[in-house]
């Protein structure tokens, strides 16, 4: 598709945030409400996006026609309603977009190519990255990754005996910060990191097969266990109601991305919950 006319969806990671660094499974969904898309110039690129080419002049010109790209950007520039460090994909969102303009074989690459090239794409942002994210963006479809293979979910549906919300802290944050941290906790060897990689994995089966068993039972385990390792990634305006939700059952948190701040996801199985002081705002896909 021309890619004029295309938008590059947000993206949603349900589960597999920072373990998917670990080789666990992965879900993500692409969310149509935040979007990235090329306008025709008029004015100066932003900052970041000369600090982004710089580093992709250095590190993707095997794979990247950097001239094809400069020429382009003489036309046109990114135009996005994606909050920036929100966990939403922002960062992948781009490296799509940029890539789709630039890729000097792109019509030949698999899946799994593909991932390895935004990989090295994204760790500008991130200082490491799966490449899980653009692909979401850039197929515009679910991507399902499971012993190392990404693969897309054509016909995908959103669960109807399980809502999900997105809730706002309202406080950006730093990916690298927190991924960083969370690595330094894997390589202690924590017994808590192999627990969350196998509920993490239960879940995705769970959230595709309800047949497997109870998604709810898995995310609350998964919230709990986050609350106890992963606790700088929860805001301190969050930590009350997720507190609750554990201790009273109905809801649960987890994180959403890179947590530390921007948006959390929200379980529930109520299909009129309120909870006070809080925005929710629906995910659906389909």
């Amino acid at each position: 598709m021309d890619p004029i006319k295309r938008h590059y969806p947000a993206k949603l990671l349900l589960f597999g945030e920072h373990t998917v660094l670990l080789g666990s499974d992965a879900l993500a969904i692409p969310f149509n409400a935040y979007f990235m898309k090329w306008v025709a110039r008029s004015a100066n690129h932003p900052e970041w996006l000369h600090g982004f080419i710089t580093y992709l002049e250095l590190n993707c010109s095997r794979f990247l026609n950097m001239d094809q790209l400069r020429r382009w950007l003489e036309s046109w520039t990114i135009e996005a309603n994606i909050p920036i460090g929100y966990g939403l994909g922002s960062s992948g969102a781009l490296c799509a977009a940029i890539y789709d303009v630039s890729a000097s074989n792109l019509e030949k690459t698999s899946i799994q190519d593909l991932q390895k090239i935004f990989a090295v794409m994204e760790s500008h942002f991130h200082g490491k990255s799966s490449g899980f994210d653009p692909l979401v963006s850039y197929f515009q479809k679910p991507v399902y990754k499971s012993s190392g293979q990404f693969r897309l979910l054509d016909g995908h549906q959103s669960r109807t005996d399980c809502k999900i919300y997105l809730v706002n802290s309202n406080i950006p944050r730093s990916g690298r910060r927190t991924i960083q941290k969370f690595l330094e906790l894997s390589h202690s060897g924590s017994r808590e990191i192999q627990h969350l990689i196998q509920l993490n994995n239960d879940a995705i089966k769970c959230y595709l097969n309800p047949s497997y068993g109870s998604l709810l039972s898995r995310v609350a385990e998964i919230s709990k266990l986050q609350r106890q390792i992963m606790d700088y990634m929860i805001t301190e305006n969050l930590r009350f109601q997720w507190d609750r939700g554990i201790k009273e059952g109905g809801y649960y948190f987890k994180v959403c991305g890179a947590g530390g701040g921007g948006f959390y996801l929200l379980f529930t199985q109520k299909m009129d919950l309120t909870i006070d002081d809080l925005m929710l705002k629906p995910v659906t896909f389909s």
